[in-house]
């Protein structure tokens, strides 16, 4: 039996698996709504190339909380990019959603020099793709003061932004200007994007994570 592209490219999407306890399909990409900031969701790609065909699914992505009310979905409708598209630059849309106003909050940057900052929603978004030996983040900009202590009250709303990538190991530029390393070899990979802090709970102050992910596939 030969099987259409379209078939072939749902077949790559399905076979990837999140690793996740929590699984959900993102909804497909759509335009932000109230408190929005950021880049479109448009999942990247050659020009021409950037949604999917439209009999496919959503890629499946992952969302899970330990605060309450707060949420990060991962857009993409691809979830399959060839090395040379990587190279060339791709962008997954992605949201910070807040239900309701959450008082008593502390966001803490994911960044190891606390270089990290607020959106508009009061948590410090941190993103990584990662697997088999490979890793881009900004996981060292330099340092920086930590964020504020203080709790304060995240704001309701959706807040969009884009994570950038241009297929290549990093952990950031530090402080010494650290080079981009070798681009990632075909594989499979999972694009992380969470928000850590403590919240207050009867009184004390508990730690949470909020996170989304997304399967992504390299292919030659």
């Amino acid at each position: 039996m030969i099987m259409k592209p379209s078939e072939l490219f749902v077949l790559s999407c399905v076979v990837v698996g999140c690793g996740s306890t929590m699984e959900t399909s993102a909804p497909p990409a759509a335009a932000p709504t109230d408190g929005a900031e950021g880049g479109a969701l448009d999942g990247g790609g050659r020009d021409g190339d950037a949604t999917a065909p439209v009999d496919a699914p959503p890629c499946p992505a992952t969302s899970e909380s330990d605060l309450a009310g707060a949420h990060i979905v991962i857009d993409s409708p691809r979830c399959v990019f060839t090395l040379a598209e990587a190279r060339a630059g791709i962008a997954i849309g992605y949201r910070v959603i807040i239900d309701a106003a959450v008082p008593g909050v502390v966001a803490r940057a994911g960044d190891a020099g606390n270089c990290g900052a607020p959106d508009g929603s009061g948590l410090i978004p941190f993103e990584s793709l990662a697997g088999d030996g490979q890793r881009y983040c900004l996981c060292d900009t330099g340092l920086c003061a930590p964020p504020s202590s203080t709790p304060r009250t995240l704001v309701a709303g959706t807040y969009a932004h884009t994570f950038t990538w241009d297929g290549t190991n990093w952990s950031g530029p530090s402080d010494t200007g650290n080079p981009k390393g070798a681009p990632f070899p075909a594989g499979a990979y999972t694009l992380s994007v969470s928000a850590a802090g403590s919240a207050t709970s009867d009184g004390s102050m508990t730690p949470f994570t909020v996170r989304g992910t997304l399967a992504i596939t390299l292919v030659p």
